[in-house]
């Protein structure tokens, strides 16, 4: 008799590790599944990023192509902000930095003020005028004065170029 009563304690026992065991494997999938999880959404993320870089790589690369990167291009577009004032009827001085400004990753800045005199009407027509130029430019400041009937204006702007 001892001998099924043994082997019915036998058989719990062993029921009840078995039951421990898959257990712990029950806890190790739930975590591996919690993990794969996170790497599925992580994968998502690098498919958008790769699928951006593909949509905006060509822009970026056009944009880059449009800085100025020497002294010509640089001249040509001085050329054609002086252009730009003639052509709204304003006379115009320039005043640029010597040397061009880190802007970080291969991008640097020239500043540049201009300083022109005329109406109002003629200034907010050169303002408008010079954000048209295919030039990436950043406006730092502007400051117009009233003497007389005119309008004295000094641009501050940087000329972004490689």
């Amino acid at each position: 008799m001892v001998t099924p009563i043994l082997a019915a304690g036998m058989s719990f026992v062993l029921v009840i590790s078995g039951m421990q065991i898959v257990g712990k494997e029950k806890q190790i999938v739930l975590s591996q599944k919690a993990e794969l999880q996170a790497l599925t959404v992580d994968l998502r993320n690098l498919d958008g990023i790769l699928a951006d870089e593909q949509t905006y790589g060509a822009l970026i690369q056009k944009v880059t192509a449009t800085l100025p990167g020497d002294v010509h291009e640089v001249a040509s577009a001085v050329f054609a902000i002086e252009r730009t004032a003639r052509d709204s009827g304003l006379p115009v001085e320039l005043a640029i930095d010597e040397k061009p400004k880190s802007e970080g990753e291969g991008l640097e800045s020239l500043t540049m003020a201009i300083k022109t005199a005329g109406s109002y009407t003629a200034i907010r027509q050169f303002l408008t005028n010079l954000s048209h130029l295919p030039y990436h430019t950043s406006t730092d400041a502007i400051v117009l004065d009233g003497v007389g009937g005119n309008v004295i204006a000094t641009i501050t702007i940087r000329l972004f170029m490689q």
